[in-house]
């Protein structure tokens, strides 16, 4: 009998495919209808007090004005054909890139329909975040990588690192879950370094000024869920947990997961898109507090939101140490070791 995490590992080339080829369903019409209109909407009524803040910086950065730019300049060159657009028509572009990467992401990970209907995509689309784009890098870096397609998996991880701070132990996640050969990641990485250097090749300021910029314009952190703002360093324990517990490797990588958000010293809630990709029933309904954080307490009041990842890690961390229970068993689309079942259809990934 073959071991359940190898099957698991083995058919998730297999189930992806899958998944991906399937029609679209009422709900995820829904979803898809509702997310549209909404960035319709922003673009339409696009004046001097209603616009995309991040957005905005995003295509200043592209004149080489990088105050308030953090990420990796692999996106400059795009937003400097963006800043040639009317705002309004720059939104919607940018919006619907963030639609449609989010929409295959969450189709390549098996996400719940309730992430459609978030704060979290309102929020993503209203401020012209990247979010829903770097859903896609991951999911690229990961269908490259089950397939040995270096070349591909090093764009998705460059994509992915726009966001370094999140995007690389993400990354080291799902690589850590591939199980590919050494060759594979060395390659990888060969076309990630080169595609960057590349880029900071063609903005060098972006890099000699970092600091000086990072110390006179710091990013807003105040809505921050992550721990290390309470107890820095401390806040690693929760990486620590799943090496000091006798768990098996599934599982472990389920937690490692799950605590990035809250041990890395910023993460702001809006990246937590990037997780509801990830099947995790209607716990992402639970951002929808937005509304209401934000109402009463601001920015400062989105930390509770903290509690998202929190008490997932929690679950996951008493649950039983079966992988049939397991976020990254359940991602590969698989119910049981042998099917994968929806109302549809059956999928036999053995046959």
């Amino acid at each position: 009998m073959r071991d359940p995490e190898h099957t698991t590992i083995h058919t998730l080339t297999q189930t992806i495919t899958w998944k991906i080829s399937q029609k679209i369903r009422l709900a995820e019409w829904v979803g898809l209808i509702l997310a549209f209109t909404i960035l319709i909407v922003f673009a339409l009524y696009q004046s001097e007090t209603v616009y995309p803040v991040d957005l905005v910086n995003y295509l200043n950065a592209a004149r080489h004005t990088f105050q308030g730019y953090y990420y990796l300049p692999t996106w400059l060159p795009l937003f400097g054909l963006l800043a040639r657009l009317p705002l309004s028509a720059a939104w919607f572009i940018w919006g619907t890139l963030n639609i449609l990467g989010f929409w295959f992401a969450w189709r390549v990970f098996g996400g719940s329909t309730w992430a459609w209907f978030t704060a979290t995509l309102f929020f993503v689309l209203f401020y012209g975040q990247i979010t829903g784009i770097l859903a896609t890098g991951v999911a690229i870096f990961w269908m490259a990588l089950r397939r040995d397609h270096w070349l591909l998996a090093g764009i998705g991880a460059c994509i992915a690192l726009t966001k370094y701070q999140w995007g690389f132990p993400l990354l080291v996640i799902l690589g850590w879950l591939a199980q590919r050969p050494k060759r594979t990641y060395f390659l990888t990485t060969c076309v990630t370094f080169v595609i960057i250097g590349v880029c900071l090749g063609l903005y060098p300021e972006w890099l000699t000024t970092f600091l000086t910029r990072y110390n006179l314009y710091p990013p807003n952190d105040q809505a921050s869920i992550s721990l290390w703002r309470y107890v820095g360093p401390a806040s690693l324990i929760l990486w620590g947990i799943p090496f000091l517990l006798p768990f098996d490797r599934i599982k472990r990588l389920n937690l490692l997961f799950l605590a990035t958000p809250l041990v890395i010293p910023y993460f702001q809630p809006h990246d937590l898109l990037v997780w509801f990709a990830f099947p995790l029933g209607m716990w992402p309904v639970l951002s929808n507090l937005t509304f209401v954080l934000l109402s009463y307490w601001g920015l400062s009041g989105l930390r509770w939101l903290a509690l998202f990842p929190l008490l997932l890690y929690i679950y996951h961390l008493v649950s039983p140490s079966s992988s049939t229970s397991l976020l990254f068993f359940n991602f590969a689309g698989l119910a049981t070791p042998r099917m994968f079942v929806n109302r549809d259809r059956t999928f036999d990934v053995e046959a």
